[in-house]
């Protein structure tokens, strides 16, 4: 009977994870629908293509909603997600920032230092865009890119011109569902979830996460990238 018990835990907490990586997967094509949906809102002036393009913004902002809804029900009894480091070139990294063109205006600073890294593809891709998309969101800026190269790990540095965050909101912005006051009155949807994971993911890879405000204004977030050996 203990061992029926041990293996009906372990099936449901399987079903969990595969709900919350799913869950959390879907949000990013979500993320680029509405951004590419904003852009066309934007560049066509045509009733018939703007009415097309609202319905479809609409229906995504639904199916974001129900995502939220869904992931946020399930980390309530997870807490760990499924990631799977594996070696790749570190020119990976320029990939994803093409795909930001989207999102808003991205300055390179510097080059991708060329080498191999630890990552989970997939999983790194969530990291860049949650944090990219937040500064899309509420800062509204360019997002600077830089890096900075040592024997162990590369530094993805990022950084936008907005107001920062209040130092006492810090060190919570990597906690569970949490929102700054500051984005919580905004009015935007959020689920507090997007820097949390990106620090659970980096670590999970053998790196990390360090967020701070920038010097002369604006906010930074420092992905750390483990080389492989």
């Amino acid at each position: 009977m203990k061992l029926s018990a041990e293996r009906e835990a372990a099936a449901n907490r399987s079903k969990q994870e595969l709900v919350a990586e799913l869950s959390h997967d879907i949000k990013t094509p979500v993320a680029t629908i509405q951004a590419t949906c904003e852009v066309m809102e934007i560049k066509y002036k045509e009733p018939d293509i703007r009415e097309k393009v609202s319905v479809i913004k609409s229906k995504a902002a639904s199916v974001e909603q129900l995502v939220d809804n869904l992931f946020r029900a399930t980390l309530d009894d997870l807490e760990e997600l499924k990631v799977s480091p594996r070696e790749e070139s570190s020119l990976i990294i320029d990939d994803m920032f093409r795909d930001l063109r989207f999102y808003g205006t991205v300055e390179r600073k510097a080059s991708t230092p060329e080498c191999l890294i630890v990552v989970d593809r997939l999983r790194f891709e969530q990291v860049i865009d949650n944090i990219a998309g937040n500064s899309f969101k509420y800062a509204g800026t360019p997002l600077e890119v830089d890096f900075r190269s040592d024997k162990d790990s590369i530094r993805v540095i990022l950084s936008d011109r907005g107001p920062g965050v209040p130092e006492d909101e810090l060190a919570m912005l990597t906690t569970k569902f949490y929102r700054g006051a500051e984005a919580s009155e905004s009015g935007k949807d959020g689920s507090g979830l997007g820097l949390y994971l990106a620090l659970l993911f980096m670590e999970k890879m053998g790196g990390g996460l360090e967020l701070r405000n920038r010097e002369g204004g604006g906010f930074t977030a420092e992905i750390i990238i483990k080389k492989a050996s």
